[in-house]
């Protein structure tokens, strides 16, 4: 090895322009992170209101199942009283009973379910149903 100074002190750090690359990098994926949150927490809002939306279809359907099918009886739409729920949402079912087509409506019917609420880009829905029969009468 050659005298002289040490290796270590040849490192001096980095330069101005090192400095502002490194800068510019940095700013830019901060940008699109910062972008980006708005857009997420959107979606999982309305992730959150669709998951909600099915709990309370499920709900009405589990109501509708659990009754006997002779007091069920095929009528025009429904509307049951709104449920609210967290995050101040309002859910509007909807329920008909209604025959399926092509069998006997004392043995098969339909029960559909629609349920409505309001997000900021708009009006929602969502639709389910359950086919019932009466397996006493079979």
């Amino acid at each position: 090895m050659r005298p002289g100074k040490p290796w270590w002190t040849s490192c001096r750090g980095i330069t101005l322009a090192e400095f502002l690359v490194s800068s510019l990098i940095f700013l830019i994926v901060l940008t699109a992170v910062l972008t980006l949150m708005p857009f997420s927490a959107f979606a999982t809002a309305h992730s959150r209101a669709k998951v909600q939306a099915e709990l309370v279809a499920r709900s009405v359907l589990d109501e509708y199942r659990a009754r006997p099918f002779e007091s069920l009886t095929i009528e025009s739409p429904i509307s049951l009283p709104p449920t609210r729920v967290e995050n101040g949402r309002t859910f509007t079912p909807r329920v008909q009973v209604k025959a399926v087509a092509g069998y006997d409506p004392t043995k098969v019917l339909e029960v559909e379910v629609e349920i409505r609420w309001e997000e900021p880009r708009g009006r929602k829905n969502l639709k389910r149903s359950l086919v019932l029969s009466n397996v006493s009468g079979l």
